[in-house]
């Protein structure tokens, strides 16, 4: 039930995307760009913190969206995907589910080739994983 926030720096310009895998049921969700928005990853400007999932620290001026961790097991490893380039770039085609809030979200196979994809065809896009460990209250 903890909430999730993210703190982001570059030193230089780029594009942002984040994604949330969940080994459980082998989903890859997207989290940023946010719902709402129609770009396929969110423009960066060097050397400023951003702090993203928090309205409070909102500095973009886009409808944030707040995300809040839960597991069903007692504990749950999930991984956190930042993906940035100088280079402008197109997050995956996601599915959603008609009729629910859930988040968009593709397999993690697809989301793989996705990865390999963009880094083959962008020598400047990083990929950072980060493991997150959510204990159940």
């Amino acid at each position: 039930g903890d909430n999730i926030y993210l703190h982001f720096e570059a030193p230089v310009d780029g594009y942002l995307a984040v994604f949330l895998y969940d080994d459980i049921n082998d989903v890859v969700s997207c989290l940023l760009p946010y719902r709402r928005d129609k770009c396929g990853s969110v423009a960066i400007k060097a050397d400023k913190p951003y702090f993203f999932f928090s309205k409070e620290k909102n500095v973009l001026g886009l409808r944030t969206e707040e995300y809040s961790m839960g597991s069903q097991k007692e504990l749950e490893i999930n991984t956190l995907y930042m993906v940035f380039s100088k280079n402008e770039f197109t997050k995956p085609t996601l599915e959603a589910e008609e009729g629910r809030t859930v988040l968009k979200h593709l397999t993690f196979e697809k989301f793989n080739q996705w990865m390999v994809k963009l880094q083959a065809q962008d020598a400047d896009a990083q990929i950072e994983k980060r493991v997150l460990s959510i204990y159940r209250d």
